[in-house]
């Protein structure tokens, strides 16, 4: 059997931040409503000034945050990195501060499908554009990519089916990062990699972050 249960496990929802507290804000207060507990938030903060810092008083006591901030700015996507790496979990999820959990049960899904397939190194969700009533579908070209993603991840540059970080959680056995020289097509080259490694993946078909 695939299936393999592994309780209590704790999930890093990394954070690369850079100004803009009240999306932050946003995001984190999307966090609060899950319904899955055993979670750890790691903030890597990019900013110049405090205001990341400060919006975090408001989760006290209501999130465990770990926050770092960077003397000198990394900048993308060595922010990114950055913030993976502190992560103590077991799974991870780098989500952008611009995004957030559209369904208080999007952690719980996610583990869930870790949990029942031993063998899935990284899950996937549908993508849902900033108009919720305009749910980013997948279409029937972009379903022939996601179809055989495994045995050609190159079908990627012709369209991202895996979408922004934030729809990804991985295991912590996953040691893929983000290349530095890549700005525009960073995600779709870390896909990739990621493929190439031999990393299997599962697309879960709902659109769990906005």
């Amino acid at each position: 059997s695939e299936f393999s249960f592994m309780p209590d496990q704790l999930v890093s929802i990394c954070i690369p931040a850079y100004e803009n507290a009240v999306f932050l804000k946003r995001l984190l207060d999307s966090i609060v409503t899950q319904n899955y507990l055993d979670i750890e938030v790691i903030i890597s903060d990019d900013s110049a000034g405090e205001d990341i810092k400060n919006a975090l008083s408001d989760y006290e006591g209501k999130l465990n945050i770990r926050y770092f901030k960077n003397i000198q700015a990394l900048k993308t996507p060595a922010n990114w990195n950055n913030a993976l790496d502190k992560a103590n979990g077991d799974l991870l999820i780098l989500m952008h501060q611009d995004d957030w959990f559209a369904d208080a049960a999007a952690i719980r899904k996610y583990v869930d499908v870790f949990e029942r397939k031993s063998k899935i190194d990284f899950v996937f969700c549908r993508s849902m554009a900033f108009d919720e009533n305009v749910p980013d579908k997948l279409q029937v070209f972009h379903r022939k990519i996601l179809a055989d993603l495994q045995n050609h991840p190159e079908g990627l540059l012709l369209g991202n089916v895996i979408g922004p970080p934030s729809n990804l959680m991985f295991r912590k056995n996953v040691r893929v990062r983000y290349a530095l020289p890549y700005i525009w097509l960073v995600d779709v080259e870390y896909y990739i990699r990621l493929l190439k490694a031999g990393h299997q993946y599962f697309f879960l078909d709902e659109p769990l972050v906005s």
